[in-house]
């Protein structure tokens, strides 16, 4: 079945990408994805906050990449070649998430993500969680992936970088 037909195939559920950053199984919606590049050089943005990684150049436009693990409280890592980048179109701008590995899309009913507590870090950030007969999948919402101030925070830092 084609992605286009996996998409359409459930109309009630929500076409989830799942992929992994570090040990946290992660998804985001497949109709926010423009689409997914391997990992490239990224350029360090000081000032910028702590999940933002630095910023890529995406056919001319900067684009922040933000660390998951980050989000989640983990240090983060290395990059490596097999990481990929998930270039999403979030409510101002394109933001890319790092991820590990990329599996597969995934149906998810609305019903079956459920808001998450704080009680894991970064949860406020996330649409929820849903269940996964190996665990759970932490649902992340394109429009929280940077609060407003953490956008002001990355426009800053971008323009003291061009002075």
């Amino acid at each position: 079945m084609s992605l286009p037909e996996r998409i359409v195939s459930e109309q009630s559920a929500t076409p989830v990408v799942i992929f992994h950053a570090g040990g946290h199984c992660c998804g985001i919606s497949a109709y926010s994805v423009d689409c997914v590049i391997p990992v490239v050089a990224i350029d360090p943005v000081p000032g910028a906050p702590r999940a933002v990684l630095g910023v890529v150049n995406f056919h001319g436009a900067v684009v922040p990449v933000v660390d998951p693990r980050r989000r989640f409280g983990d240090r983060g890592g290395e990059l490596v070649l097999s990481q990929k980048l998930i270039v999403v179109n979030a409510s101002t701008r394109q933001i890319a998430l790092l991820a590990d590995r990329i599996d597969d899309i995934e149906q998810i009913a609305p019903e079956c993500i459920a808001v998450m507590d704080d009680f894991v870090p970064g949860a406020s950030k996330l649409k929820g969680s849903a269940a996964r007969k190996d665990g759970l999948i932490f649902v992340h919402d394109a429009g929280l992936l940077l609060t407003q101030s953490e956008e002001k925070r990355v426009d800053a830092a971008l323009r003291r970088l061009q002075r």
